[in-house]
């Protein structure tokens, strides 16, 4: 890893030997990559270029004016960092014609008027160089790692901000050059984003998406102890940023692509206070009720050769309720700003009812599904009712429940229990309690497990399931009698809870196997 000539300079075994700078008083920002030493007036065919070249000028002995102007000619065709000249030995003072090369040629000349042996100075300055690189390396691979793995996670640009930030230890900023919108990480609650750009001390590099400057990454107040840090991540974090914005939505319009970010960051939680949190929201034109409530929904799990169903379902939906919708991977959610709360279901019955109009509308030949998550008393738990609203919605996909409108509080036991249907104790415990019902059923094409779910879930009154059964009074009574004969009683209330966690455990399982 290079380091600059102004801190080569004040290492103390260079020090030591007196330096003194005959010319590039404006040049010590020249990176060193590596000492060289050498007596040869070919010396320069011996460098790759960064080399600071030690030398008490023995190859220049005799040599005239023109012999000193090419090699210092040579030294800078070769891209020298500097040539360093011992008094003493050859030279008691620099000649002039040395010093006038140095000048012409922008290459600088520094002269020692103590003896240190060089062995000494390359010694310390070569281990500080191959210390410096491995930091560096290790720096490099440890960011590179970080981002990596939250591309992998699918992370957009606020992701990467909060991982470079958080490694750093200061403020990260992402900007686009044709909005100037600013993605950031690490700003404290009460700090403005643009007013850091203006105030604080920044390091930035550009994000160069398929030919073309995207934008910025800008690096506020680093610490000054974490260089081989700062340069990893200028290096490689435009990178990440642009896989990031090839493979999300930041290439969407504007009012589409701070919509799903907003989104995304709410499912993530990665606002750091209610103020930011507000901010964000006005920027997406989010309607915020005084007093009531917000709502996450999903849209989606649709057969339709139009793509753009849900999505249209969705906003349809949002601007009835003063929300928004965003699409993601799998589907489409959305926020309701509901002033006075209701019952889940039939407010999303009300939903579905309103979109399968609009459906017809439309001339669609089928309408998405649609889920509800719990209420959240503010927009600082507005994410998990998103959260529950997608998991609702692939799970009533994935066990082909037919109700095309469900909520995140109906199907809080198939949520729950889909964590751990395939567990050993719930597969023994639905066995032990339903085995008997479920080999007869099998064996008879009878339904006796359909009928004892029914029976329980209509708080065991026989005249209620015999009338959703269409069965007879005494039809029904011979199939509990048949299922009392097979699996014990079924009215004691603590075997009851058991039987119906059973009975769930096995739907699902069920449903889980049919699709």
């Amino acid at each position: 890893m290079p380091i600059p000539l102004s801190e080569v300079l004040q290492f103390e075994v260079v020090q030591r030997a007196k330096p003194r700078i005959l010319n590039g008083n404006d040049l010590l920002d020249r990176m060193v990559r590596w000492v060289h030493t050498s007596e040869l007036v070919e010396a320069a065919a011996l460098l790759n270029g960064g080399e600071l070249l030690l030398t008490t000028g023995l190859g220049l002995a005799g040599r005239g004016p023109v012999a000193q102007l090419g090699y210092v000619e040579k030294l800078a065709d070769r891209g020298a960092a500097a040539l360093v000249l011992e008094l003493g030995w050859t030279f008691s003072t620099a000649p002039d014609t040395l010093i006038d090369a140095a000048r012409e040629f922008d290459m600088p000349l520094i002269t020692l008027h103590e003896i240190v042996p060089f062995v000494e100075i390359t010694e310390v300055l070569q281990t500080h160089l191959v210390y410096a690189r491995a930091t560096a390396l290790n720096a490099d691979r440890d960011i590179n790692d970080l981002l990596y793995q939250r591309l992998l996670d699918g992370d957009g640009l606020s992701g990467l901000a909060d991982a470079l930030s958080g490694v750093l230890g200061c403020p990260v900023l992402i900007e686009s050059s044709t909005d100037h919108q600013l993605t950031w990480s690490g700003l404290p609650n009460d700090a403005e984003p643009r007013e850091t750009l203006e105030t604080s001390r920044i390091d930035t590099a550009p994000i160069e998406l398929l030919g073309n400057t995207w934008g910025w990454l800008h690096v506020a107040d680093p610490p000054e102890d974490s260089p081989y840090l700062l340069a990893a991540a200028l290096e490689r974090g435009p990178s990440a940023a642009a896989l990031a914005l090839l493979q999300g939505p930041q290439l969407l319009p504007l009012r589409a692509r701070r919509r799903q970010e907003f989104v995304d960051d709410l499912m993530r939680g990665r606002f750091q206070s209610g103020s930011d949190l507000a901010s964000r929201a006005a920027l997406v034109d989010m309607r915020v009720p005084t007093d009531g409530v917000f709502v996450g929904f999903a849209v989606g799990d649709f057969t339709s050769d139009d793509d753009q169903i849900a999505l249209y379902a969705a906003e349809a939906i949002a601007s009835s309720y003063g929300g928004l919708a965003a699409e993601t991977q799998d589907c489409v959610l959305g926020i309701l700003a509901i002033d006075t709360w209701r019952n889940a279901q039939s407010l999303v019955d009300e939903i579905l009812l309103a979109v399968e109009e609009l459906m017809v509308r439309r001339g669609a030949v089928s309408t998405p599904r649609i889920a509800l998550g719990q209420p959240a008393h503010g927009l600082e738990s507005l994410g998990r009712s998103l959260r529950e609203a997608r998991g609702t919605l692939r799970l009533s996909s994935e066990l082909g429940v037919r109700e095309r409108a469900v909520t995140a509080a109906g199907m809080d036991a198939d949520r729950i229990l889909a964590e751990v249907v395939d567990d050993p104790q719930v597969v023994w415990l639905i066995d032990d309690r339903l085995g008997p019902l479920i080999r007869h059923d099998s064996e008879h094409g009878s339904d006796l497990v359909g009928t004892l779910w029914l029976y329980l879930t209509h708080g065991s009154s026989k005249t209620r399931t015999a009338q959703v059964l269409h069965l007879r009074r005494q039809s029904l009574y011979q199939r509990l009698a048949k299922i009392q004969d097979l699996i014990g009683a079924i009215d004691d209330p603590q075997r009851r809870v058991s039987l119906l966690l059973a009975l769930k455990a096995h739907e699902l399982r069920q449903r889980r196997g049919a699709h």
